[in-house]
């Protein structure tokens, strides 16, 4: 796949649009049901959101190290490859899922709420979709960190060369604004390194 033809001033703009979704995901402590249920349709759409992010965030990433060669920019275009696939499943089953199932038990009678919710908790703490996010989120980090050291070899300063490497942040997104700091770090490498292009 060649996504070098993207030009490059949709890179930060594609960032920063996924950055101000994050702003909005939801965030909970205790059981998922209860953490949810008021929040339903924004939780969905972020996730969708999100999902659709992650495939762009592929696309500008590519674009981003387009031209770097060596190991670490090989290592970074095969961590690439494989972010995107588990994200996706991750934010789908994970994200959506939980999402439409909570949905469905506000529509249930209070009474019946309790088992229902249990199976919420049981499907959103799973560990196959846990493997998915660990999966996903892990080739997001090693495909940064890899392209921030392959920038640096190619030369670039130390600006580019951080915050490239910070943009691995994106991946805690459920952590408040965090994941959103990662995609403006992102949007801002891509703006030196076009500058300097």
């Amino acid at each position: 796949m060649n996504f070098n033809r993207l030009p490059k001033v949709l890179l930060p703009t594609i960032a920063l649009s996924l950055g101000v979704l994050l702003l909005f995901h939801p965030q909970f402590d205790g059981g998922v049901y209860e953490g949810l249920r008021d929040v339903t349709t924004r939780w969905i759409v972020v996730h969708i959101g999100l999902a659709i992010g992650a495939a762009l965030m592929t696309a500008a990433a590519y674009t981003l190290i387009d031209g770097l060669r060596g190991r670490s920019a090989k290592v970074s275009r095969y961590a690439l490859a494989i972010f995107p696939v588990f994200f996706i499943a991750w934010e789908a089953t994970l994200g959506i899922g939980t999402g439409l199932m909570v949905e469905h038990a506000n529509d249930l009678a209070p009474a019946d709420r309790g088992p229902t919710a249990d199976a919420i908790q049981g499907y959103f703490d799973d560990p196959v979709l846990f493997g998915l996010s660990v999966i996903g989120n892990m080739a997001w980090i090693v495909a940064m960190i890899s392209a921030a050291i392959a920038f640096r070899r190619a030369g670039a300063g130390r600006a580019v060369t951080a915050l490239v490497g910070l943009s691995s942040l994106f991946v805690l997104h459920d952590a408040g604004p965090i994941g959103a700091i990662g995609l403006a770090c992102f949007a801002a490498a891509s703006i030196l390194v076009a500058r300097e292009k």
